[in-house]
């Protein structure tokens, strides 16, 4: 494979391309390309027309990038058509290991920016959760209370920064208390709703 810079006027977006790029998708690359710059080629046709990489094309047009490196695919008509497909589908088929949670949470203990990454605060707890779920039990011995039907009360998890409701759950206890548990979220406590 030859990979070559060249003016993005050159480049074409695929006209029957039939992936979109929402804003967060492309916020996201824009924040990739700001920080790794780019990293792999757009794969164009003899003509300059995109088989895969259009997300990256106009994210970096947006940026006001005048180059973009490519590299030139023999692939035509319908062999070009589903390897632009097969490209997209097969990165939608993969799944994150299981160790995905601590990977982000080592990056962000280095104050590393994870927008570059794609991953919010809300996602990283969500999966950190998966990775570690916390049962009512947990947090029954964690805040010393005694599990009893007649007086519930409200457990509410909230992310650090966006303040955003991930889990509410009725349990039992006395007054409402805010205790931090880790760095990324608390824990809010009610009671006598």
């Amino acid at each position: 494979m030859q990979i070559e810079k060249i003016k993005i006027e050159e480049v074409q977006p695929d006209p029957a391309n039939v992936r979109r790029h929402p804003e967060r998708n492309l916020s996201t690359i824009k924040a990739s390309l700001t920080k790794f710059g780019q990293q792999k080629p757009i794969v164009i046709d003899e003509k300059g027309i995109i088989i895969a990489g259009n997300g990256l094309f106009q994210a970096a047009k947006e940026l006001g990038w005048t180059e973009v490196d490519v590299t030139r695919s023999v692939l035509k008509g319908s062999d070009a058509t589903a390897y632009s497909i097969a490209d997209n589908r097969s990165s939608e088929l993969a799944e994150w290991d299981g160790g995905l949670a601590e990977v982000l949470a080592a990056l962000q203990k280095e104050d590393y920016d994870l927008d570059a990454v794609g991953f919010n605060q809300e996602e990283i707890f969500e999966l950190s959760l998966k990775q570690n779920p916390i049962t009512l039990d947990d947090l029954l011995q964690e805040f010393n209370i005694e599990n009893s039907i007649k007086n519930p009360i409200w457990v509410t998890m909230r992310t650090g920064d966006e303040n955003k409701n991930i889990i509410e759950t009725a349990i039992v206890g006395l007054k409402t208390k805010n205790v931090h548990i880790e760095r990324s979220y608390s824990v809010e406590v009610e009671t006598d709703r």
